[in-house]
């Protein structure tokens, strides 16, 4: 019976064929003998052959009921794990939702209201505003319909915006983003970028920067939360146009190596830095780390 369930249904009967033509000889040889002695034999070994079948039987049944009952196991398993993801992904919808109207009511309906109350729409100021908000605007639709992946999408377009309030315009563009990414890649590569474009307005005497964000195959295993599986990964891009530096002189900055390079590091990514004196810079972004 132990063996019974331990082993493949083709090899319990392939065991117990042997044991059967092991019994034969035996059993033959007795009925042969034409003893009460041997008759009795012969009758005690087919009692053994049946139990030795009944026991077959028996241990295919538990054993095929038993990897019906693991498969139920697996089925369910893997039911209640779609329905949590399926969960987590709207409940992710719905306070990316919720964040988006915010964003729109601090940015864009703010923006209206004032030019409503009489604010000039041809000041500087104003229209520099209203660009930074057509900018959000257009991440926003863009990203309509997507997965939460795209809350990368829009934690850089609220970068970018509130930069535009300090005087820098931050052009975007976004494509292939994958379809998922940890929450704390997502914070590291915003924030990061927030430093970059902050170095941008202190450093380089450039108005305008570009974010470039685009998606790619993954190469880490386990991704940054340990669970086994592999993320796709993703590249962006700040760029500008100022006077640039030598980034051996200003490795030491802590904007620079704390951060920026420090905060994609312990999400397990990377940042480069390309500059030179009078060329602009781009700081480069990568999750997870090539």
């Amino acid at each position: 019976m132990a063996a019974g369930l331990a082993l493949r249904t083709w090899q319990l009967w392939m065991a117990s064929a042997m044991l059967a033509a092991a019994m034969v000889p035996g059993a033959l040889r007795v009925f042969n003998e034409g003893t009460a002695a041997g008759n009795f034999a012969f009758a005690a070994t087919l009692a053994n052959a049946g139990i030795l079948l009944l026991a077959i039987l028996l241990a295919a049944f538990l054993a095929s009921y038993q990897r019906r009952q693991g498969d139920l196991g697996t089925r369910a398993a893997a039911q209640l794990s779609a329905m949590i993801e399926a969960t987590d992904r709207e409940s992710a919808k719905a306070e990316e939702r919720v964040h988006q109207y915010r964003m729109l009511h601090d940015t864009v309906l703010s923006t209206l209201s004032a030019i409503a109350r009489g604010v000039d729409p041809s000041d500087p100021l104003v229209r520099q505003r209203c660009a930074a908000d057509a900018e959000y605007l257009r991440s926003i639709i863009s990203s309509a319909g997507l997965s939460n992946a795209n809350r990368l999408q829009s934690e850089l377009a609220t970068v970018g915006h509130d930069q535009a309030a300090l005087g820098l315009r931050v052009h975007q563009h976004v494509a292939d983003l994958p379809a998922s990414l940890p929450n704390d890649v997502v914070h590291a590569i915003a924030e990061s970028s927030r430093e970059a474009l902050n170095n941008v307005l202190k450093h380089s005497g450039a108005d305008q920067a570009w974010i470039t964000a685009v998606g790619g195959d993954g190469s880490a295993e386990g991704g940054s939360d340990g669970s086994g599986k592999t993320s796709a990964g993703v590249t962006v891009t700040v760029t500008d146009r100022g006077r640039g530096f030598d980034p051996a002189a200003g490795a030491s900055g802590m904007g620079l190596q704390q951060s920026i390079i420090g905060r994609m590091r312990e999400v397990g990514g990377q940042a480069v830095v390309d500059s030179s004196p009078g060329h602009g810079t781009t700081v480069e972004l990568q999750w997870p780390a090539s």
